[in-house]
């Protein structure tokens, strides 16, 4: 898909800016929504996979290396600004419990730099840190005292990460290499 061959120049550039931008994106904790800032760096952090993937061809544990590095940058900034401004709170300390679970995995990870071992430690800080921050700022925080709503939610949310953490580390399925990559080389026929 991607033909024209980059200097190594050109990717290390590429590579820096790519890194740059994820960890400038956290600064928008600072100056919108947390649920839009999460959402933010989010879309930087799906886009950067594929640019390392395909452009930059940086070779797969190099690449998940650099993104579990950028991706602690963002959880630490999601829980340090819950803290610090009393946001979510009293969800915040459930928030830190799942944010020391993930960050139990990553430091194995770091250690051993077997991705597959994430799946023990699936992220459920970044799926409820969304969800917590989108009902604030829909100002429908009354739903969390509302079991029929919050026990299917609960669930649902523990499933679809779960689902995740197994398709991505397990079988190293991403939405950009399974879904949307082949819907384009089918319209190109």
């Amino acid at each position: 898909m991607f033909t024209k061959k980059l200097s190594s120049k050109n990717k290390q550039i590429i590579l820096y800016l790519t890194s740059a931008i994820r960890i400038i994106g956290v600064g928008t904790f600072l100056v919108i929504h947390p649920f839009l800032a999460y959402l933010v760096n989010a879309v930087l952090d799906m886009a950067d996979g594929p640019i390392h993937k395909h452009i930059l061809k940086i070779d797969p544990p190099k690449a998940q290396l650099i993104d579990k590095i950028l991706d602690l940058w963002l959880y630490t900034t999601a829980i340090t600004f819950s803290l610090s401004s009393n946001y979510l709170l009293p969800i915040t300390y459930y928030l830190l419990f799942l944010y020391f679970y993930r960050l139990i995995g990553q430091c194995v990870y770091f250690i051993t730099r077997n991705k597959r071992l994430l799946v023990y430690f699936p992220n459920f800080f970044e799926n409820f840190f969304f969800f917590f921050t989108l009902l604030d700022l829909i100002s429908a925080n009354y739903l969390l005292e509302k079991p029929l709503f919050m026990y299917p939610s609960v669930i649902l949310l523990i499933t679809g990460k779960i689902a995740h953490e197994v398709s991505l580390h397990r079988r190293n399925e991403t939405v950009f290499d399974n879904i949307i990559l082949p819907f384009f080389r089918q319209q190109k026929r």
